[in-house]
């Protein structure tokens, strides 16, 4: 798939899109890994896709808006309400309904007389807005957007928002425990993803043989209780500077 270059700036947090935490990895890594997976068959048209470490959600928004033939169904969860706010703003401008809708609330900001809370930075991302129109996917009618918060640590989280057996693909980058309030059921801080599964409390959720894609540090691979590492740097793109890992995932029985 070849898209125009220019949309790529569009996808950056802090230009169209929210921002609540840093960025941990650039549209264009999204791009690129998600690229290598359709040429490798890894992923197929009409995949379900779950980020349960969403953030501000690039990683959903850049899937929802570059590839709306293959993600019929995008979910994320993060712990914090922030996170989920900010995912599910993005989300929204992803279609022309929403878009439109953050368009015409931003016109109508500036065109307000008395208003003091006018910068210039509105109407940059005004400009952005409306440069953004041209790449929002016109057949969206079968596609399903869901964000929620969820701690992975504690199984049944995702009970009331997710189908048994309905997830294709777990596509994340996992943060750092250090800077996420990420807890065991017992109350027990988790200290390193090294020394926890935070992927095990996802079976009930996915297809059999469904695949994780991880954006990873360098030789900080996570615990993966049962998992396979299929590949490892599966990709050496200029926009990817992480470990990519992809595994096998096993249904609970």
């Amino acid at each position: 798939m070849v898209f125009d270059e220019a949309v790529f700036p569009l996808l950056s947090p802090g230009y169209v899109f929210e921002m609540s935490s840093r960025i941990r990895f650039s549209p264009r890594a999204v791009y690129e890994v998600t690229s290598f997976l359709i040429e490798e068959g890894i992923v197929t048209e009409k995949t379900s896709v779950y980020d349960p470490f969403c953030g501000n959600g690039t990683l959903l928004y850049t899937l929802s808006l570059l590839f709306p033939d293959i993600f019929h169904t995008v979910i994320g969860s993060d712990a914090k309400p922030g996170a989920v706010k900010t995912t599910g703003r993005n989300l929204s401008l992803t279609r022309t309904e929403g878009l439109n809708d953050e368009i015409e609330r931003l016109e109508e900001k500036l065109t307000r007389p008395s208003s003091r809370q006018i910068s210039k930075s509105d109407y940059r991302r005004l400009d952005a807005l409306n440069a953004l129109k041209p790449y929002i996917p016109g057949h969206t009618l079968g596609t399903s957007m869901k964000v929620f918060q969820g701690n992975v640590f504690r199984q049944g989280y995702a009970d009331d928002y997710v189908l048994p057996g309905s997830v294709d693909l777990v596509f994340s980058d996992p943060p750092y425990c250090n800077a996420c309030p990420w807890y065991l059921p017992d109350g027990r801080a988790v200290k390193s993803l090294e020394r926890q599964d935070p992927f095990g409390s996802l079976r009930p959720y996915i297809r059999n043989d469904s695949k994780l894609v991880l954006f990873y540090e360098k030789g900080a691979i996570p615990r993966l209780d049962g998992l396979d590492v299929l590949a490892r740097k599966i990709h050496h793109g200029h926009a990817i500077d992480r470990e990519v890992y992809i595994c096998e995932m096993k249904a609970r029985p």
